[in-house]
């Protein structure tokens, strides 16, 4: 018991100094970055220029495409080098909107979306869309194969929403396309494979509601209850804090092959030293490999903290009877009570039982004499035999 309550003393210390060493580092860690507890950081606050791979939210490892999903399946991508999953019309790339903005979405943003269309329709459908949760769209990027126009819609400060529109985009093909948009407090900018179009101006922009869901690749006219999944090849897709990020984007990627049938945009040769280029994006997750050798058994570690107290147990069960006690001292006589009145008469009682049978009495008195009884029988027969000697003597005497 001794050892356990040093164990649960020792480990207490050692969580308090935890407690104080994470709190400082965290105050340092705001002083720093003139945070304010009390108001937590928007997403993208401490972005600077140039952290393109600091600040990004990546849509399709959230979608865990990597793992085998209804209507999804892992094809090669724009070259050898890329990966990208082909859509068929039973895929549903939904989920919460807060699975990938779980701190709110940022105010101004760059997206970046590379594919390629494998059936060409003349529906409209949607590259991305945002909705709150009455199912009501906040923010949509769409693509109109009749217009051949790409439509960027997003709610203005009366909560309406505002669609600005980008004409002669040359998207509707089955060719590799990287379809890239910055997005400013008051503007739109479109790229198409890394080529900049043209920007339109936005009226003032309210706020997106983070309590919706997200969409990928869905037709305009799908019903609810059917997935309406635009048939593309989907290489990548995503968000980044930076909205002038789409201005030094390249697109060596989208090499030429027989889909494409041209070469797209690469960087002339550098006949001097050139300067090192920012960090890309990171790649998107590979499959996993085999099992590695069992490792070599490590050293012994260091005795880790004693256990701190456990809960208290449930009761036991109940114990044996324990033997009789010792007699205890008499007590001291009590008080003599109050004297109490006489009661009044009861009832006639009810006959007992009958008592033994008593010993012999006494002999008594002589009684007087009693009348003279009648003859007995003994009597009567000496009697009658006398009587008879009597006759027999008389008659011998006659003769």
């Amino acid at each position: 018991l001794v050892q356990f309550t040093e164990a649960s003393n020792i480990l207490i210390e050692w969580q308090n100094a935890y407690i104080k060493t994470r709190s400082t580092i965290r105050a340092i860690y705001r002083a720093a970055n003139n945070e304010d507890e009390t108001n937590p950081p928007k997403p993208c606050a401490n972005f600077k220029i140039g952290d393109d791979d600091l600040q990004s939210f990546e849509f399709l490892g959230h979608l865990h495409l990597g793992k085998k999903l209804p209507g999804v399946m892992k094809v090669r991508g724009s070259n050898k080098l890329q990966t990208a999953f082909r859509l068929d019309r039973e895929a549903d790339l939904t989920l919460p909107t807060r699975n990938i903005f779980p701190a709110g979405i940022p105010e101004e943003f760059s997206f970046v979306c590379t594919f390629r269309t494998r059936k060409l329709t003349k529906s409209t459908w949607y590259i991305l869309r945002l909705t709150d949760i009455e199912m009501n769209p906040q923010f949509v990027i769409a693509l109109n194969p009749r217009k051949q126009t790409v439509e960027f819609s997003l709610l203005n400060i009366q909560g309406k929403l505002q669609t600005v529109i980008f004409q002669n985009s040359k998207v509707f093909d089955k060719n590799w396309h990287k379809l890239h948009l910055g997005l400013f407090k008051d503007k739109v900018v479109l790229f198409v494979d890394c080529q900049k179009g043209s920007e339109e101006m936005l009226e003032e922009r309210g706020s997106l509601a983070t309590n919706g869901q997200i969409s990928i690749a869905k037709l305009a006219n799908a019903k609810q209850s059917v997935p309406g999944t635009q048939l593309i090849d989907l290489q990548w897709m995503i968000m980044s804090c930076d909205p002038t990020k789409p201005e030094r984007e390249t697109c060596e990627e989208l090499n030429k092959s027989p889909l494409n049938g041209a070469s797209f945009y690469k960087q002339p040769r550098c006949d001097v030293i050139c300067p090192r280029g920012l960090p890309g994006f990171n790649g998107t997750d590979g499959e996993l490999g085999p099992k590695g050798n069992k490792g070599e058994t490590g050293p012994r570690g260091l005795s880790g903290p004693r256990g701190y107290t456990g809960p208290i147990g449930p009761p036991g069960s109940p114990g044996l009877p324990g033997l009789p006690g010792v007699q205890g001292i008499a007590g001291a006589r009590g008080k003599d009570g109050d004297s109490a009145s006489k009661g009044e008469k009861g009832d006639k009682g009810e006959p007992g039982f009958r008592g033994e049978k008593g010993n012999g009495g006494l002999p008594g008195k002589d009684g007087a004499p009693g009348p003279q009884g009648p003859p007995g029988p003994l009597r009567i027969q000496i009697y009658e035999e006398l009587l008879k000697l009597l006759n027999a003597s008389e008659s011998v005497h006659c003769n």
